[in-house]
């Protein structure tokens, strides 16, 4: 089970998950600023955060973040 980290902004709802506790791996916000929430351990096919940890786990090593809920997506 490896340690992921996830981030909120600070004016609104979006989360980020990352690998990296300091957060340098987050894109800049474009209004506020990504604030440490917790840490989160995966392992590959639970179901987290409204997504499969598989595509956390991937989006993680591609990107160094995933962002949820993905942007364009309906909350529902």
């Amino acid at each position: 089970m490896a340690k992921y980290y996830v981030f909120r902004e600070t004016t609104g709802t979006a989360q980020m998950v990352t690998d990296d506790k300091t957060g340098a791996k987050l894109p800049k916000h474009p209004v506020g600023s990504w604030v440490f929430v917790k840490e989160l351990d995966l392992k590959p096919g639970e179901h987290r955060i409204g997504a499969s940890s598989d595509d956390i786990i991937a989006s993680v090593a591609k990107e160094g973040y995933y962002r949820w809920p993905q942007p364009g997506k309906n909350k529902t």
